[in-house]
């Protein structure tokens, strides 16, 4: 028994010895696998900071260098600033390419008037004169006159006639030559009156628009076509310019739509007018003479008449088949300035601009805003796009004085239907309806005042006979107080029908 007591006693022993031996190699393996991660470690530690070291100083060197770059760059700055203006102080005093000193704006209200002065002499003296071809030469740079001499001249790029009054070209329009103006050597660009389609005037005030106007409505006026004139600022005459408009008012379809009130008749009634040629081209009809729409300060009519736009972008989009037009002046033809869409704008087929905003200009006239120069654009040259000039090209536009207009229209009324102007046939309105070749009138004649007068200009106007000529039968002559105040009486019944309607 003492001998089975000892044996368990040893085996228990040794197998007690044997766990701490095996416990022991155990913790020594895990000691020596520790140490080696770590030595592991220690080495990737090292190898990455050789790898970034390069990095470190590179952003160590640009943390001290960057102050200094900084300063270096204020400084030049500041430098370039002073060099700018220096050459600004110099070049004030330098003619530019078109030979024109700028003139600081605190002394514009004591040159203007002058200036002012100077132009219109200079208009009236080169009326007297023939007008003779001749290239523009832009003055060159002080520093450049004194090597004239030895520099050898320079093919000019632009050879438009100089500043020519309308008068001295006795020219007299066709239904197949409308003037739009001169290109090199005095070349005269005509057009079919068609072929006008919707025009755009655009450009500054004071860039020659009114001139553009008064040199479009009396040639289609004294071809037959009708005109009818919106423009919130018009004037039978204008005493700054001189310009007189009392015989382009004569001869419009309608008296000048001038107030709120009236602009958005005149819309209303061209719009119903639209409709009613719509029905008659459906029918196989002829839809009736050419109407053409002239609006000046086309921003203002878009704030004071704001149904006006949705007017007009119907006649620019479906009028061109049915032979309404337009003739739009604005300083901006931006549809946020405007209102409307670009497609309305897009119908314009023919396009002047005299300068202001080269963003409409690129619009309008289809080329880049860097190929448009407006230091071209000075008094009497314009950019022109037509079916004539494409692509669009400079041209001198005539100054159409009150002597032109008087050759255009004379005392005379618009010239009655022939075979070579345009078909007046089933273009009249009788109250209400359109029949014969009357003057356009709305229906509702029973509210007006039954007076004989107003009567009569009823009847006249009925009968085919204009605004000038039915007030130039009432004070039986043209001109004068008396004619004024026929016009206006004339005008009162006609906006009274409109109002009516």
């Amino acid at each position: 028994m003492r001998y089975i007591i000892g044996a368990i006693t040893i085996i228990l022993f040794g197998a007690v010895l044997l766990s701490m031996v095996t416990a022991t190699r155990e913790r020594t393996a895990v000691d020596w696998a520790r140490q080696e991660a770590a030595l592991a470690r220690i080495e990737r530690q090292e190898a990455l900071d050789e790898a970034v070291q390069p990095v470190k100083l590179t952003m160590a060197l640009l943390w001290s260098v960057v102050p200094f770059l900084a300063a270096l760059g204020g400084l030049g700055y500041v430098g370039g600033l002073a060099v700018a203006h220096l050459r600004r102080v110099w070049y004030e005093r330098v003619p530019d390419r078109r030979g024109l000193v700028p003139v600081p704006v605190e002394y514009l209200g004591a040159v203007g008037p002058g200036a002012l002065d100077a132009y219109h002499l200079t208009a009236r003296e080169s009326a007297r004169n023939p007008a003779l071809p001749h290239t523009l030469h832009y003055s060159p740079k002080v520093e450049q006159r004194a090597e004239q001499s030895r520099v050898e001249p320079i093919t000019p790029t632009l050879s438009l006639p100089g500043l020519v009054d309308l008068a001295t070209l006795n020219y007299r329009p066709s239904l197949d030559a409308i003037l739009l103006g001169l290109g090199p050597g005095g070349e005269q660009l005509t057009v079919p009156a068609r072929a006008l389609c919707h025009v755009a005037l655009v450009g500054a005030t004071g860039g020659g628009k009114s001139n553009l106007l008064r040199l479009l409505l009396p040639q289609l006026q004294s071809v037959g076509a009708r005109v009818v004139l919106a423009d919130p600022h018009y004037t039978p005459f204008d005493v700054e310019s001189g310009d007189d408009w009392r015989l382009i008012e004569s001869g419009l379809h309608l008296p000048p739509a001038v107030t709120a009130d009236q602009i958005g008749g005149l819309f209303a009634y061209l719009t119903d007018e639209l409709e009613r040629r719509i029905e008659r081209r459906r029918k196989g009809e002829r839809c009736g003479p050419s109407l053409f729409l002239a609006m000046d300060e086309l921003p203002v009519i878009a704030d004071t008449v704001p149904e006006s736009i949705e007017h007009l972008g119907r006649l620019l989009r479906e009028g061109r088949k049915c032979g309404l037009f337009t003739i739009g002046a604005a300083q901006s033809m931006l549809v946020k300035v405007i209102g409307g869409d670009s497609s309305a704008r897009e119908a314009y087929r023919t396009a002047y601009y005299v300068g202001g905003d080269v963003r409409s200009a690129a619009a309008l006239l289809d080329m880049p805003q860097r190929a448009i120069d407006d230091g071209q654009c000075s008094t009497g040259i314009a950019y022109l796009r037509s079916v004539k000039t494409a692509p669009a090209q400079l041209v001198r536009v005539p100054y159409v004085s009150n002597a032109a207009l008087e050759t255009l229209l004379g005392a005379t009324s618009v010239p009655t239907s022939t075979s070579g102007q345009i078909d007046r046939v089933g273009s009249g309105l009788e109250v209400g309806t359109e029949v014969g070749s009357g003057y356009p009138l709305p229906g509702h004649q029973e509210a007006l005042k039954d007076t004989t007068q107003a009567a009569r200009i009823l009847e006249a106007l009925k009968a085919g006979q204009t605004p000038g000529e039915v007030a130039a039968t009432l004070a039986g002559s043209r001109g004068g107080r008396k004619y004024q105040e026929a016009s206006k009486h004339v005008a009162e019944v006609i906006t009274q029908c409109l109002k009516n309607s």
